[in-house]
């Protein structure tokens, strides 16, 4: 049976009415990382008390929630899929086995650029998890996502070692999720923990759970440039501070600085 989860973090009311009109046709579950009435949500199975434990650990309360056999469809709050959508997603999705594979729609950003890096037979090797469609079996096997991460490289890091792991990774392309990043009032809201989390976790992932820790270094470098020179180039102080805050905290948990 497919179910439709997301994580609520102050949700904006066009995002519950979504998710409670999608309620009517198919199971809808939902993690709150933020206090709200409970009420506002009827017709959604809702878990947490409102305490933000961040994403990976609500991800992780929602798929350890079902049993292996139960597939979950998960969207980011801001996600928007339609319910014919989501039947032919499910539909094509139904050829792999789905025990051993984790689909995801064609995913664009708002200006129409693919965010799946993918090759000819559509086998993508990193993307988003907003669109994710597996088995909770699947994401228990795996060992479930990193908490530790909190909010930010949570789905580049899952993806990884999903790959790592032999599973297949597969993007079906008759249906496309529009992302919108880095934009809306809700997002700025915590943008402050974003920046700081996309540093550290960057540390994290490169140096102490790739594989690589070479090509890890390499991509930190790049990473650090690229972030660096953007921010400068806007001249966002705020970014830049945080960013290299949490870059300097992800160093720390890696080597012994006092």
């Amino acid at each position: 049976m497919l179910k439709l989860a997301t994580v609520f973090y102050n949700p904006s009311t066009e995002d519950v009415n979504y998710f409670k009109k999608m309620s009517n046709f198919i199971d809808v579950v939902a993690y709150l990382n933020s206090s709200h009435d409970v009420d506002e949500y009827s017709g959604i199975m809702m878990l947490g008390n409102g305490t933000n434990i961040g994403l990976g650990a609500a991800l992780n309360m929602i798929y350890s929630k079902f049993d292996d056999n139960c597939c979950l469809l998960y969207l980011d709050q801001d996600s928007r899929m339609s319910l014919d959508d989501i039947r032919i997603l499910y539909q094509n999705a139904a050829i792999y086995d789905l025990k051993s594979t984790i689909c995801v729609p064609l995913i664009v950003s708002d200006k129409g650029k693919s965010c799946l890096f993918h090759d000819f037979y559509w086998r993508f090797s990193w993307g988003i998890s907003s669109g994710m469609l597996t088995t909770c079996g699947l994401v228990r096997k795996l060992g479930y996502f990193r908490a530790d991460y909190f909010i930010d490289r949570i789905d580049f890091e899952f993806f990884y070692r999903a790959q790592k792991h032999g599973v297949l990774l597969q993007c079906i392309k008759d249906i496309k999720l529009t992302q919108v990043f880095g934009s809306g009032e809700n997002r700025n809201r915590y943008n402050k923990l974003r920046h700081y989390y996309q540093g550290r976790n960057a540390v994290l992932f490169s140096l102490r759970d790739s594989c690589h820790p070479i090509r890890g270094v390499f991509f930190l470098i790049i990473q650090l440039a690229k972030r660096l020179s953007i921010a400068f180039v806007k001249f966002d102080t705020h970014e830049i501070f945080h960013y290299i805050r949490g870059f300097y905290a992800g160093v720390k948990c890696i080597l012994p600085l006092h």
